[in-house]
């Protein structure tokens, strides 16, 4: 079990380490297109009925379910910013 363990742990690392400069890139993107957050955060529940708070990169507008209420995303969603597209 232990050597699974180190096996993830050690895959893990070297996807961050490789994937890091991407996502440097798409804080970028994100936060030169309208100004707003980088991040978008939710609040879900896990395991054994706890709260977490699950962070994501934003792909709509700031504000958004505020604005237009809670609705999955559609084809053309005037919510959804260009990078958020990509």
């Amino acid at each position: 079990m232990r050597v699974k363990r180190l096996f993830d742990f050690l895959l893990a690392t070297m996807g961050m380490v490789f994937f890091s400069p991407l996502a440097f890139v798409f804080a970028l993107l994100i936060k030169g297109e309208d100004g707003g957050p980088i991040f978008y955060t939710q609040e879900r529940w896990g395991r054994r009925g706890r709260k977490f708070k699950a962070y994501k990169f934003r792909t709509m507008l700031p504000k958004a379910d505020q604005r237009w209420g809670l609705k999955p995303a559609g084809e053309n969603d005037i919510r959804i910013t260009r990078i958020g597209q990509f």
